[in-house]
C-alpha cells in the first residue's frame, strides 16, 4: 500500500516538474543543467586538490612528538611495588 502511495507520489512529483520545465525556454535549461555540471565538476576538483596537498604538507611538516610523563617515578615505583606485595587483589581476612 506505501509502495503505490510512493509512485502516485512521484507521479506527481513528475508532473509539476514538467510543467515547470515547460515554462522556460530549451536553451537556457540547457544552460542551466551545464552551469550545474561544470560547477558540481569544478567543485569536486577543488576537493581532490585540496586534500592532496593537506596530505603533502603533513607529510612535510610533521614535528617529532615528545612524550610528557603523566606521573613521576616515585608513583610508578609505588605502583610496581604494591602490585608485588603477597597480597595483593586479595581479600583480607580479619
Amino acid at each position: 500500500m506505501t509502495k503505490i502511495k510512493l509512485k502516485e507520489q512521484i507521479k506527481q512529483a513528475d508532473k509539476k516538474l514538467q510543467a515547470s520545465c515547460q515554462k522556460i525556454p530549451h536553451k537556457s535549461r540547457i544552460i542551466i543543467i551545464v552551469i550545474f555540471l561544470v560547477s558540481c565538476g569544478l567543485f569536486s576538483l577543488y576537493q581532490v586538490v585540496s586534500s592532496f596537498y593537506l596530505k603533502s604538507k603533513t607529510e612535510q611538516d610533521r614535528t617529532p612528538v615528545h612524550e610528557v610523563p603523566i606521573s613521576s617515578d616515585n608513583y610508578n615505583e609505588e605502583k610496581v611495588n604494591s602490585q608485588n606485595n603477597y597480597n595483593y587483589g586479595t581479600a583480607t581476612r580479619e
